[in-house]
């Protein structure tokens, strides 16, 4: 509420912002989508921990595409790995598949993987819109070059939306580099609580 009021072009819904995100609750998306008309994308993710899911997490994952479908979400993040360097690709691009025509945006596993050519070659297999990373672990501004050098190589097929500490002290950098469409950030200056302000003011830096 409070980033949709402040200015924010789009909304990422989790639970647990804590432990990294998972899925949030079905009745506080119906709620949230009730008072609010700038788009949100779902996160996908039924447990904390790994993004390795055996057939009943799958399961879970994709009912609960279906059921946020319904419910009028306009996209979801998430991503399938086989372990914390290898992509499941068949898993995701069903996921994919079942989203369709919603966007699906990969989310941060991509930071930890080494080789991000190979990675970024298996999403785009899987039919992502977007990859939702800060480049390696730790922040965005830390691995911007790298950033950039990926956002210039496949700057046709998808887009990078760097993310991770992005706050409007260091934002001006994504700026000036001229090649991100869209960044993203919690808006967070301490707490777990979004602040107005900062939103409002990252918001004028973008326009």
């Amino acid at each position: 509420m409070i980033a949709a009021e402040a200015g924010a072009g789009r909304i990422e819904f989790c639970a647990d912002y804590a432990s990294g995100g998972i899925t949030p609750v079905y009745e506080d998306f119906v709620e949230i989508r009730k008072k609010i008309k700038v788009p949100i994308f779902v996160m996908l993710h039924p447990k904390a921990g790994p993004y390795t899911y055996n057939q009943r997490f799958f399961d879970i994952v994709k009912n609960s595409i279906s059921t946020f479908k319904k419910a009028g979400v306009d996209g979801f993040v998430f991503a399938s790995m086989y372990s914390r360097d290898g992509i499941n690709v068949v898993q995701n691009r069903e996921l994919v598949q079942l989203a369709a025509p919603l966007p699906c945006t990969f989310h941060r596993a991509f930071d930890a993987i080494e080789n991000k050519d190979d990675a970024m070659q298996s999403i785009l297999k899987c039919g992502f819109q977007r990859v939702l990373t800060s480049g390696k672990t730790g922040k965005a501004i830390d691995n911007i070059d790298l950033l950039e050098d990926l956002q210039k190589k496949y700057k046709d097929q998808i887009t990078i939306m760097p993310g991770g500490g992005i706050r409007s002290t260091n934002l001006q950098s994504f700026i000036e580099a001229g090649l991100f469409p869209e960044v993203h950030s919690a808006g967070i200056l301490s707490g777990e609580t979004a602040d107005k302000t900062e939103i409002s003011k990252m918001a004028d830096m973008l326009k």
